[in-house]
């Protein structure tokens, strides 16, 4: 039985302890919030022990599940890695790029396990594409968001973008050869729409786009190779392949379409990659997703590190 506590109580937080929950061979021992007034509610409403410090809630865990970004808590990831914890990261984001080398440094020297939360990867959709695809030449991402009169202070770039990013690098297995960036602010402090391009040394291009004020709700990935097209709708979890017949001979007269509907079984990501995590806990095999993963998709030369906090 692995004894895991939750750092940060919000929308995540709550969702991670649904989650935790239904895992047997994790026991929850507590969680701590930032704010007093929401730990307080959490810990009625959840019938849990809330933690005043969270230093106090690693020391007495096996694993932390720190759900908000990790500026928020850098001295108890420190204090977690020090004493071999186990990590679970939600958002890998320190500020600078120079505090995750430092952190990167350190894990080297750990023995517990450090998993970073790519929700992408989990996705049954994905998963169900994944014996199709080869050597993408293009992609696009698109995301939109409904429009949030409140709630809209939060960085595309660090809560969904990066995502993407690391989506796409992991399919590509390519360095960066280019990147660019640009955003619009319409309603809020930070840009609320966002377009990003990458282009990789093999020669790939990704395309990325991200919405926060549109009136409906979508996140979609296609994926465009040699003989074929690949869609995969991310958040209603299906996906579809075109086949373009003959398209090797080079002519467009002679090619045809057939489209094939794969099979998706509906799945939760952040509990596949709760489960995932806890299995490379109990076999000592490396996590799917690592920090330096995570770090890879970060310090991508799409953005400076000064425009970041503007994005």
């Amino acid at each position: 039985m692995i004894k895991i506590g939750i750092l940060g109580g919000e929308a995540n937080g709550s969702n991670a302890i649904d989650i935790i929950r239904r895992i047997p061979s994790f026991r929850l021992v507590g969680f701590y919030d930032p704010d007093p007034v929401r730990r307080e509610m959490l810990g009625r409403t959840c019938h849990l022990h809330s933690f005043s410090d969270p230093e106090m809630l690693t020391g007495v865990a096996d694993a932390i599940d720190i759900t908000g970004p990790l500026c928020q808590y850098p001295s108890a990831f420190r204090q977690a890695i020090r004493e071999s914890k186990h990590v679970f990261l939600h958002n890998p984001y320190t500020g600078k790029a120079q505090v995750l080398r430092e952190l990167l440094k350190l894990i080297g020297e750990a023995r517990g396990i450090v998993q970073v939360s790519q929700p992408n990867r989990f996705n049954p959709a994905f998963l169900a594409a994944c014996p199709y695809i080869r050597t993408p030449g293009y992609m696009e991402f698109q995301r939109k968001i409904p429009f949030q009169r409140a709630g809209n202070t939060q960085s595309l770039v660090l809560q969904y973008l990066m995502h993407d990013i690391d989506l796409a690098m992991y399919l590509t297995r390519s360095n960066i050869r280019k990147s660019s960036v640009s955003g619009v602010r319409l309603v809020s402090g930070k840009p609320d729409l966002v377009e990003a391009r990458l282009e990789f040394e093999n020669g790939c291009v990704a395309n990325f786009m991200i919405n926060r004020v549109g009136q409906e709700q979508s996140h979609t990935c296609h994926l465009y190779q040699t003989g074929m097209t690949i869609r995969i709708d991310l958040l209603r979890q299906t996906a579809e392949i075109q086949h373009l017949k003959n398209a090797e001979s080079g002519t467009v007269s002679g090619a045809r379409i057939a489209t094939e509907q794969l099979l998706v079984t509906p799945s939760d990501p952040l509990a596949d990659e709760l489960m995932s995590f806890h299995t490379s806990i109990h076999s000592r095999q490396s996590p799917q997703v690592n920090l330096e993963d995570a770090f890879r998709a970060m310090e991508v030369p799409l953005v400076p590190q000064e425009r970041l906090n503007w994005l």
